[in-house]
């Protein structure tokens, strides 16, 4: 009897002990550079899951204004913006008039005459700031002008760019002095945006002007 139990007893000691052996981590693998503890993954900064094997985003939460995008994290910010969020706008250095289109003009003078009879004006526009000509002439003059027409600046660039400039729409008129057909007031920055097309107007004349920006 003696015998029965010391032996009980000595296979309960070594199912006891081998119990306290076993691995709680035996078959866990944990995935991305995780370790088991206790029989429970522990993940690096950036994963999550049982076995660390789903990334976590790093742009969850973060919203990039003024058309950003959010690249690890990061606000990756379109030219003119700034600051974490892209939320910052920043005054151009420059701004480039790559070309104008008048849209609409007046059809006669003050009297109601023709300009050129019986064609239509041949259009040239020029650019004042404060009464200063930044360009006197446009390099192209449109003939007989019947519908809106591309006038060009040879991408003329403004280093001031805040206040407001002038155009002047003319018909030329040589040997004889030139008309002066109308004059639209612009800003070339309001501050708020970068539109590479802006619409300038008055009551008798429409201007499209078309811009880019340096940083």
């Amino acid at each position: 009897m003696k015998t029965t139990i010391v032996s009980l007893l000595m296979v309960m000691f070594f199912v006891s002990s081998c119990s306290k052996d076993e691995d709680p981590c035996e078959g866990v693998i944990c995935q991305n550079g995780g370790f088991c503890e206790a029989g429970v993954c522990k993940c690096p900064p950036g994963y999550f899951g049982k076995f660390c094997e789903t990334k976590v985003d790093p742009c969850v939460n973060i919203s990039c204004k003024n058309g950003g995008t959010c690249i690890n994290g990061l606000c990756n910010c379109l030219p003119g913006y700034s600051g974490s969020d892209c939320g910052t706008i920043l005054t151009p250095k420059s701004i480039i008039i790559t070309s104008i289109k008048v849209l609409k003009w007046p059809t006669t003078d003050n009297t109601g005459v023709s300009w050129d009879f019986s064609t239509g004006p041949d259009l040239f526009v020029s650019i004042k700031k404060a009464g200063s000509t930044l360009k006197e002439h446009s390099t192209s003059v449109n003939s007989d002008t019947p519908v809106s027409q591309v006038v060009s600046f040879d991408n003329l660039q403004f280093n001031i760019v805040a206040g407001n400039y002038v155009f002047e729409v003319f018909d030329y008129d040589w040997p004889d002095a030139d008309d002066l057909m109308s004059t639209v007031s612009f800003s070339s920055f309001a501050g708020s945006a970068f539109p590479s097309v802006i619409n300038v107007k008055n009551s008798t004349t429409e201007i499209s002007v078309s811009l880019k920006y340096s940083f």
